[in-house]
């Protein structure tokens, strides 16, 4: 799967924001308390939620809503991400060695920093080409397009 250009990735971004305004801004406080309790919320919303500097390692959050939460710090080493909305997300210096993140959407997500090394993205909509040049290091990552990654 090709990566989208910056002005799609853009467009498409705006438009998913914009579609969340209609049905409120803020994540559900009970999925929020689900996820420090047991580590496991599939499919929560958890959108713009202040996950700074949380221990999620091996958490589920497959399908979770995670619009524009404040994830910078996060260990989210082996947490399982599929088909997690994370547009918007601040992942700076995140971990997320291990993670899967397939089928994930990461459209104007901060990854200054980010530690993705052996994280699978594959079919993951990361929004250009360019997203992952400010990421730390993604050795041995699965890429969108099923290729694995050896460099930096």
């Amino acid at each position: 799967m090709k990566l989208l250009t910056w002005p799609v990735a853009t467009i498409a971004a705006l438009s998913l924001w914009s579609s969340g305004l209609g049905v409120g801004l803020a994540f559900n406080p009970e999925h929020l308390q689900q996820l420090r309790q047991t580590k496991k919320c599939p499919g929560c919303d958890l959108s713009y939620a202040r996950l700074t500097r949380m221990n999620l390692a091996g958490a589920d959050l497959k399908g979770a809503n995670l619009n524009a939460a404040d994830l910078r710090y996060a260990n989210l080493r082996q947490t399982n991400l599929t088909g997690a909305n994370l547009n918007l997300a601040d992942l700076r210096w995140a971990n997320l060695s291990g993670a899967n993140a397939s089928a994930a959407t990461l459209l104007l997500t901060r990854l200054d920093n980010a530690v993705l090394d052996q994280v699978n993205l594959l079919r993951a909509i990361l929004g250009g080409r360019d997203r992952l040049a400010a990421v730390e290091s993604y050795r041995g990552a699965t890429l969108p397009n099923g290729n694995p990654a050896f460099f930096p």
